[in-house]
Order: C-alpha cells, then structure tokens, then sequence
C-alpha cells in the first residue's frame, strides 16, 4: 500500500519505464489526492501502446521525441507553468533484456573487484 503526506502542491512526476507500473503507481497516486504527471522518453516510446492503454485518464502525459536536454528542461517548465512545482518524483529506469547484455559485460560486473567493502 502507497502512503504519503501531499506536500503543498501534489504534482507528482513519474518517468516511465516503458511497463506498466508507471500507469498503476499513477492510479494509486491519484486516489491519495496526487495530481500525476507521466514523462515518456523517445527510448521507452516503443512500448508505449501497451502502457497507454492503462494511463488513468487524469495523468498529464509528456512524451519527448529525443533524450536531449533542452527538450527535457523546456517540458518540466511547461509543466510548471501549467500546474505548479512539482512536489513529488519517481524515477523508474526501463530494464534492459537479458539478451541485450553481453556475458563478459555480467561477469565485469560481477567480479569482486567491483565491489568495494569499508
């Protein structure tokens, strides 16, 4: 169960991940009183028919066209100065699949040299 006090405005910006969760993290948002706001970036855009159809109808949908700064600083003032400081983020990072991921790249990552213990 999600839990949280609004702050003074209850703007929430959401990246999504290209799953479903960013519409259901937004739905429960929502019935707590949350304005949500659901920012697509053009990598994530390929799976956005399958997570459009389960937007709340309330969300404020954002979708970038590049990954470039200006676009993304333009957007986020945009949406302030339609509906006020965001007060909340949640930044959900699309998951890569497993066969995107080069072996050697797993076993760099997972060798005792990465990890570093005080």
């Amino acid at each position: 169960m999600l839990h949280s006090l609004l702050p003074e405005n209850p703007l929430c910006l959401i990246t999504d991940d290209g799953s479903s969760l960013a519409p259901t993290l937004a739905a429960a948002l929502i019935k707590q009183g949350w304005e949500t706001a659901v920012l697509r970036y053009a990598s994530t855009s390929n799976l956005q028919k399958r997570s459009e159809s389960h937007s709340p109808k309330k969300t404020l949908l954002i979708e970038l066209s590049s990954s470039g700064e200006p676009e993304l600083q333009s957007s986020l003032k945009d949406l302030e100065t339609k509906h006020g400081k965001i007060g909340g983020l949640i930044n959900l990072n699309p998951v890569l699949p497993i066969r995107f991921i080069k072996s050697g790249r797993w076993r760099k990552c997972l060798s005792p040299a990465c990890f570093h213990y005080s």
